[in-house]
């Protein structure tokens, strides 16, 4: 599992981590740099409209990358090693 964790983690520009308890894992447990984490908190939020994914991209500096969302813990069943 932490080799995973781990691969995803050196292949990708951005990880998105519930709060920053998130990044210290990644940083503890998992011995990456949490520079990369970015902290999007839980929860629904309440947005007035629809955000063009190239909107939000561009302000998580994502432009151009391709994103894959996974919600909930990463684990073996989630298949993410296909990708």
């Amino acid at each position: 599992m932490k080799a995973v964790v781990k691969t995803i983690y050196e292949f990708s520009d951005r990880v998105v981590v519930p709060s920053a308890l998130g990044s210290h894992l990644l940083e503890n447990q998992f011995h990456v740099n949490g520079d990369k984490a970015i902290v999007v908190p839980q929860g629904v939020q309440s947005v007035p409209a629809r955000v063009a994914t190239t909107f939000a991209k561009r302000q998580l500096g994502l432009a151009g990358k391709i994103v894959i969302a996974s919600y909930g813990l990463i684990n073996l069943t989630r298949a993410l090693s296909t990708f």
